[in-house]
């Protein structure tokens, strides 16, 4: 017989694992807490047991979210490629990523709009951001920056890849477009081409 904690777990991870399926496709203002709990199999009130409000269980889904992005976006780097090639890897997996309707939903369209701008950033950045900043180092080291390895650098690097995400995800133009863009900025910042 599963204990307490084991249960709490479980109910958790019900809980969770319904409403990214949910807030993918039908987004957070199309899903309710109760759609949440039945797909969940849990009653409202054990929902609201575990979590404080509908908005604290997209918080978890977006930290679930942007660890998927994460494994997906370092999932074709390797450790032989230069840095310049496992960023351009890495954006170019991101981009494919977000190409994930349920995926682009949660991150793109609703987070922003549910978390505000300030908390997308600062969860956004708990994910990438010290991807980045070693790759920068690394290619302090073997001297192909040309710019100072810095947290501003690697900040501006991602907003640019970012912005890549978001004009993707208009449909005004492809991935493999925005990609080509990021590219060149991210080729600018390098000394010499691998």
């Amino acid at each position: 017989m599963p204990t307490q904690e084991q249960r709490t777990h479980a109910a958790i991870e019900a809980v969770l694992q319904a409403a990214m399926e949910l807030f993918g496709t039908h987004g957070f203002l199309g899903t309710s807490i109760g759609q949440i709990a039945s797909a969940a199999g849990v009653s409202k009130s054990g929902l609201l047991h575990h979590f404080d409000s509908k908005e604290e269980v997209f918080r978890q889904v977006f930290h679930r979210a942007e660890a998927e992005l994460v494994k997906r976006s370092v999932d074709g780097v390797t450790d032989d490629m230069s840095p310049k090639q496992q960023l351009r890897t890495g954006a170019r997996s991101l981009l494919r990523a977000l190409d994930d309707e349920g995926l682009r939903q949660i991150v793109l369209v609703d987070g922003p709009a549910v978390l505000g701008w300030l908390q997308w950033r600062q969860i956004e950045a708990e994910y990438a951001h010290g991807l980045v900043v070693d790759i920068f180092k690394r290619a302090a080291e073997r001297h192909e920056l040309a710019v100072e390895p810095t947290a501003a650098a690697a900040a501006i690097l991602l907003a640019a890849l970012h912005e890549a995400a978001f004009v993707a995800n208009d449909h005004t133009e492809s991935s493999d477009d925005a990609s080509a863009v990021f590219d060149h900025l991210l080729c600018s910042l390098f000394i010499e081409a691998p």
